[in-house]
């Protein structure tokens, strides 16, 4: 039996950045962590993270601006490798598509609505 038997698994910040296929490399994900404002809501408190090593656990939400978008996402699992793009959307679910059209001026329709 292993020491890790009974614990929630979980991932640092930037290795689950890379396997969910938000960057390139896991450099370039550690290095955005360190220099942007990521922000993980656990438990109903958000935190503002700025180091890559950060353990995630199932359920988190991380949030962090990537150009001119929003990025939210939910963390659903872990994989033991960076897999295929199928596999990687197996990890997470998209939190900003849910609030496409919340922030439309009044009287203005959302692009849906259209």
């Amino acid at each position: 039996m292993s020491a890790d038997a009974g614990q929630a698994p979980s991932r640092r910040l930037d290795k689950w950045l890379w396997c969910v296929r938000q960057f390139k490399t896991r450099s370039l994900a550690a290095k955005f962590i360190s220099g942007a404002s990521v922000r993980v809501t656990r438990k109903g408190a958000t935190q503002r993270i700025d180091k890559p090593g950060f353990i995630l656990c199932v359920g988190d939400d991380v949030s962090f601006i990537l150009g001119e978008r929003l990025i939210a996402l939910r963390v659903l699992g872990f994989a033991a490798r960076r897999g295929p793009a199928q596999e990687a959307r197996a990890l997470f679910a998209d939190r900003a598509a849910s609030r496409k059209g919340q922030n439309a001026p009044a009287g203005e329709p959302c692009k849906a609505a259209r």
